[in-house]
């Protein structure tokens, strides 16, 4: 029987963790040769934004939608980047401008409250509570995003919240 040492990627670091019984053998075990032949994890510098720069991301894009910062909001995105959410798809900068562009045509105010944030690499999740102020009140949606990144920019942002929300003012 082959034995061989647990890698420590991040994924792989659970290991002693979840079964305390096999942390003080994990450093002393060979390795197999797959696992040897096997990239750990991307490292900073091949393409991959780490968790810190995508955070900054996430935040940096809800601050430009609260000040409706159109720069902001494309500057972000990859020429091929694509924006889905209820009210339809949005692909490249221009799109993705004009579409912003006609949200703040109706919207008097925006807050955006970050609430989670999940990371791996260059893809997460996001929820955040959207708060918009227009013409009849004051309208409050709960979001979630799943998005991908590519050098540091956004490839696929895809939201998913129920636009009815957003159709009769919070209480």
């Amino acid at each position: 029987m082959e034995l061989y040492r647990v890698e420590r990627d991040p994924v792989e670091r659970g290991h002693g963790v979840l079964d305390p019984r096999h942390a003080p053998a994990a450093g002393r075990l060979p390795r197999r040769p797959a696992l040897r032949r096997r990239r750990p994890y991307r490292r900073r510098g091949e393409g991959v934004v780490v968790n810190e720069e995508a955070r900054a991301l996430v935040e940096r894009q809800a601050r430009a939608w609260e000040a409706g910062d159109l720069d902001a909001i494309v500057a972000d995105f990859a020429p091929d980047g694509v924006l889905t959410s209820p009210g339809g798809t949005w692909r490249g900068p221009g799109e993705i401008r004009a579409a912003a562009e006609g949200f703040f045509d109706a919207a008097e105010s925006v807050t955006v409250e970050v609430t989670r944030v999940l990371l791996d690499n260059d893809a997460g999740a996001v929820e955040w509570t959207w708060t918009e102020k227009r013409a009849g009140g004051t309208y409050v949606a709960e979001d979630a995003i799943i998005f991908e990144l590519r050098d540091g920019r956004i490839v696929y942002w895809r939201e998913y919240f129920d636009p009815s929300e957003l159709e009769r003012p919070a209480p």
